[in-house]
């Protein structure tokens, strides 16, 4: 952060120097020096409080973040930590800009011509000032780095689309299921807030798009062996899902056992409270008889009547059309 500070005070200098260089050349001493130190704080003072003012303008507004990205970027930045480092860089731009103002009238109320080091004197007086106001900014510069690397490479969710959540534990055949509905290889999109990737698709069905997102590390696990800032991830997909598929391998060749598959479908029911829900039962295409019965009596005795079997070549279409009913229900 020190690098920055110092471009920036470089910059400011700089600018100074620039404009001083510019000024036309008078006869009259007291007026020259007069003017070009007037001229050298107002550069300085313009460029460092611009520069400030960017940081704080270029960060994006907190009223305005989507609730998914807000409630995501408080899981891993405090916010009530970066409004504080936000305000002491603004607040450093109105301390400069009040400078300014007071060092130029000093150097206005002197009418003596002998005292032509005493405008010298308050520049550099307002330097060293400046100089200080902005290197103490070093900590709340780290801060608003910090939180600005965690947004930049945010995924870009479609708000406006109805949106559907995949969930279940890994090689369940999420992944399948999302490319089965999309019909192209997912988008694999950065999730800076949990180091984590999502998976985006979309697909139209009578005329209507849907985007698909599926989670890994954050809805496949379950809930005691996730961290603080995944629990909160999970709370923030709720502002985004529309619908939640969970994908349950009715075979054992995930490695998960039913009963650990029922534990986890569960606490996503928690998580998602009143979110319409459907169970794909995966891999019908190669689980058993026994296997698919098994799964359905378990699913329907947690309360889940929405269920659709799904395999190479089984229920993609049957899929999309529950999904479409329970978004219509759930908009109407």
């Amino acid at each position: 952060m020190q690098n920055k500070i110092q471009e920036l005070l470089d910059h400011a200098f700089g600018q100074a120097r620039k404009r001083a260089e510019k000024l036309p050349k008078m006869k009259n001493k007291f007026k020259r020096v007069r003017i070009e130190e007037t001229t050298k704080i107002k550069a300085v003072a313009d460029a460092l409080a611009a520069g400030l003012d960017k940081v704080v303008e270029e960060f994006p507004d907190f009223s305005k973040l989507h609730p998914f990205y807000a409630e995501l970027f408080d899981a891993i930045v405090s916010v009530a930590e970066l409004k504080k480092a936000l305000a002491h860089i603004s607040d450093a731009a109105e301390i400069i800009k009040r400078l300014k103002h007071r060092k130029i009238y000093e150097i206005g109320s002197i009418y003596r011509k002998t005292e032509t080091e005493r405008m010298s004197a308050i520049r550099n007086e307002f330097y060293g000032r400046a100089a200080s106001v902005v290197n103490d900014l070093q900590g709340s510069f780290g801060v608003i780095e910090n939180a600005r690397s965690k947004l930049k490479e945010k995924p870009e969710i479609k708000f406006d689309l109805p949106t559907v959540i995949i969930a279940g534990f890994p090689n369940v055949g999420k992944t399948t299921i999302l490319k089965r509905l999309t019909g192209s290889e997912p988008e694999i999109a950065p999730y800076p807030f949990t180091t984590k990737s999502i998976k985006l698709g979309y697909f139209k069905l009578k005329y209507e798009k849907i985007q698909v997102i599926d989670t890994p590390g954050l809805l496949d696990r379950p809930m005691e062996k996730r961290n603080a800032i995944e629990r909160k991830a999970v709370i923030a997909i709720r502002h985004l899902a529309n619908a939640v598929v969970f994908a349950l391998d009715a075979t054992t060749y995930s490695g998960y056992r039913l009963g650990e598959q029922m534990h986890l479908l569960k606490e996503i029911m928690g998580a998602f409270g009143k979110i319409p829900l459907i169970v794909a039962i995966n891999k019908a295409d190669l689980a058993s008889g026994e296997e698919i019965e098994n799964a359905k009596k378990s699913v329907k005795e947690i309360g889940i009547n929405e269920t659709v079997l799904c395999g190479e070549g089984i229920g993609d279409e049957a899929l999309k059309e529950k999904i479409m009913r329970m978004i219509q229900r759930k908009s109407a």
